[in-house]
């Protein structure tokens, strides 16, 4: 994403489908490895968006009940305060679901 220059980035559910990895373990590991990458160097500097493209209403669940976990929402709102090109929690800011 770095080397190309990308501001964004949408990433489908991960394996789940036809492949039969499990819905939960999957947003989890998706959520985690996000969070671990904008934690990562400046690197949540350089992102404007990651997008996960979510069809099934259970997958929107398992993401709803997840994404707190990995980017809570105060802290998303603390940084939102700030504005995004403040100091600290700047992984925090990277993620909203809605």
């Amino acid at each position: 994403m770095c080397v190309s220059q990308l501001r964004s980035i949408a990433f489908c559910c991960l394996a789940t489908g036809i492949f039969g990895f499990p819905n939960d373990e999957a947003a989890e590991i998706a959520l985690r490895t996000v969070r671990k990458w904008l934690e990562t160097g400046d690197n949540a500097t350089k992102v404007d968006a990651i997008i996960f493209c979510i069809f099934l209403p259970r997958d929107l669940d398992l993401y709803h009940s997840f994404a707190p976990v990995f980017f809570p929402i105060e802290a998303v709102r603390r940084r939102l305060r700030r504005g995004v090109g403040g100091s600290g929690d700047a992984a925090d800011a990277a993620m909203i679901v809605t």
